[in-house]
């Protein structure tokens, strides 16, 4: 039940890693006390006084009707207030705390704390302040709250948290130091049998041929991890000190030699066979220049573990009151003025609900903006929900993705607990602002939805028709492409018979994979991935790959991903011919127009959303932008002047 503070610093801890990638170079740190010197003031740091009170009265009008701040505030305490009234628990313990001990903290000290999270990073204060309030929605007064009990948290844990020498080189191993690139065969799945017995036979196949394609081959087959089966069984690099956690596993797999093999390793549950791919050099990086951000991430560890330890056991100490722990928080219409207390200090519901407007207010508003126009839609053309319709709807979601009951019906219950704990939100608000408005929009894309011959056609051979068996190899520039298409060509022996031909081409392409491919799969799988079907979204390539003779080279082939052009080469291996067994065929065709018909009421709902959106004239005083139906996203003339709140 207890998230207070924890929640905020693993996003905050997130919010770091996010600005350095890995943590790169700074200054040197001193020899015998490994503790840098932040030295800094806060001087130029100007907080942005942004609050409840400055936000407009009016904080949206969706074609006429009008959203109020207290409105927002109310729907934003239902939808985070649980979450936030957590966090304002946690603070009040911790400040409560440092009272007690006869810690001082002051806002000097929060100060210095963030001068010193903007230095590591190479940020000015105000950047780094951008970037929190970007990542975590928090203005500059909650920030500096949150990073005064932080400081109380270290101060209250003491030595328990200050870093030593060894452990700044522990970590430097762990992330630079010499390791092994390995492979894995994992086996835990019950449900295929006993998973030691399963682990033992896979160890004899491989102790009878030991080669790396053999391995590989049996990853893909058998391995119960699926992320890693479908890499060949490539699991990543693993160096001294990364696995603190496992340690004599991990000093198993550090000292394996390139090309050597584990027996049946049992750990944490699961058994498994590992691979060393090959041994992994020292990264040629500067220590001293890393050195100051290595100890900020091992300070940052050794705070939180001190959080989750310290602030449970001053929770168990306090006299706590929480109104959403009551049965009267669920689908709650009201909020009483005091909403939780701790040792009898006082927070109140407004305290909760201004801040999380102002946290939240954002992405509440647009949820509000979009609920509206739906509900005014519904209006217009006569469309209602009722409790049946949602019985229904949860009833078929239920049965497509949860087992049945024991008495075989479908389990809400469970549907709904998963739902409602994965998206942070009570039943009222899942059924009012989840299941309501998604099937309303169904409702009005439904006459629009049909499922053709044609579409029937497309899904079944897309999933058991033919498929084209090839090696690949993906780049990132035309030129490299057609150089390594050029090297690929050179393997061609027209002396050869056809199976020696293609075994021979096959194997060199593979290397040409191994060496050239800028995706990662086939990078360290020889070029192997899964065979092209039809109908998969990449027309083009599969006109192609379907042209192709086993053994033929394909063209230089262009394609567009989200980082933009790449270019690929395909190498044909085959085809396979996959055959539906007898008397299933009626069942197949259900459940395929069962997909399609999802999907296509998917595409037509977004479609809805999205003339809607279009359609509708929406004032946000919050952005100051306003949108009409020939406008969309223009600049708001004439908003309030305190309508910069974001």
């Amino acid at each position: 039940m207890l998230k207070t503070g924890l929640h905020f610093w693993a996003m905050h801890l997130a919010v770091m890693l996010y600005v350095t990638g890995q943590f790169a170079a700074a200054q040197t740190a001193a020899q015998n006390n490994p503790r840098p010197n932040t030295g800094v003031q806060l001087a130029n740091a100007p907080p942005q006084k942004i609050t409840f009170a400055s936000m407009p009265n009016v904080v949206a009008e969706v074609n006429g009707d009008k959203i109020t701040k207290n409105e927002l505030a109310f729907e934003a305490l239902k939808m985070h207030g649980r979450e936030e009234v957590e966090e304002f628990i946690g603070l009040a313990m911790v400040m409560q705390e440092c009272k007690r001990r006869n810690i001082t903290l002051t806002d000097e000290d929060a100060k210095t704390e963030i001068v010193r999270f903007a230095k590591q990073f190479n940020m000015s204060v105000d950047q780094w302040l951008e970037m929190v309030k970007k990542e975590n929605g928090l203005s500059y007064e909650q920030y500096l709250t949150k990073v005064k009990q932080r400081v109380g948290v270290r101060k209250i844990a003491g030595q328990s948290v200050q870093v030593t020498n060894e452990e700044i080189q522990r970590k430097f191993d762990a992330q630079y130091g010499k390791g092994v690139m390995l492979r894995q065969i994992v086996f835990f799945d019950k449900d295929k049998g006993d998973p030691k017995a399963r682990g033992e036979a896979t160890l004899r196949e491989l102790q009878a041929d030991p080669s790396r394609e053999n391995f590989i081959r049996l990853a893909k087959l058998i391995s119960d991890d699926h992320v890693s089966a479908a890499q060949g069984g490539f699991m990543g690099t693993v160096r001294r000190f990364s696995m603190p956690d496992n340690l004599e596993l991990e000093n198993i797999l550090v000292n394996l030699k390139e090309g050597e093999m584990t027996g049946l390793v049992s750990t944490n549950g699961f058994f498994a066979i590992f691979r060393c791919e090959r041994e992994v050099p020292p990264a040629n990086v500067d220590r001293q220049a890393l050195e100051e951000k290595i100890y900020y991430q091992v300070e940052e560890e050794k705070i939180n573990k001190a959080m989750v330890q310290i602030l449970p056991q001053i929770y168990r100490q306090a006299q706590i009151t929480n109104f959403f722990d009551s049965p009267q928080a669920q689908g709650a219409t009201q909020y009483p003025t005091i909403i939780a207390t701790v040792n009898g200090e006082s927070i109140t519901s407004q305290a909760v609900a201004e801040t999380c407007a102002l946290r939240y207010g954002g992405e509440v508003l647009q949820g509000m903006i979009i609920h509206r126009i739906i509900q005014q839609k519904c209006k217009e053309v006569n469309i209602t929900v009722g409790q049946q319709e949602i019985d229904a709807e949860l009833a078929r979601i239920a049965e497509k993705i949860l087992l049945l009951t024991p008495d075989g019906r479908p389990n809400v219950a469970q549907l709904i607990e998963m739902q409602c704990r994965d998206m942070k939100i009570d039943p009222a608000v899942y059924y009012s602002k989840v299941l309501w408005p998604g099937l309303a929009l169904k409702k009005m894309a439904q006459p629009a939805v049909q499922v053709t011959p044609e579409d029937m056609y497309k899904a079944y051979e897309a999933t058991y028709g033919p498929r084209v068996e090839v090696l690949a190899i993906f780049f990132n520039e035309e030129r490299k492409a057609y150089d390594i298409w050029a090297q690929a060509r050179k393997a061609y022996d027209p002396n050869k018979k056809p199976q020696e031909q293609l075994d021979q081409v096959s194997t060199y392409f593979g290397q040409l994979a191994a060496q050239h491919s800028v995706d990662q799969v086939t990078k360290y799988n020889n070029g192997m991935i899964d065979p092209i079907a039809r109908h998969g979204g990449m027309p083009n390539v599969e006109a192609i790959a379907f042209a192709l003779q086993p053994g033929e080279l394909s063209e230089v082939i262009p394609f567009d991903t989200i980082q933009g052009k790449q270019f690929m080469i395909l190498l044909c291996l085959g085809m396979t011919d996959p055959v539906l067994p007898e008397g299933v065929r009626e069942e197949v065709n259900k459940k395929l127009y069962e997909h399609i018909y999802d999907q296509k009421l998917e595409i037509e709902v977004a479609q809805i959303i999205n003339r809607l959106m279009l359609s509708a004239t929406i004032d946000n005083y919050l952005t100051g932008k306003t949108q009409t139906p020939n406008t969309q996203d223009s600049n708001m003339a004439g908003a309030p002047t305190n309508s910069t709140f974001r």
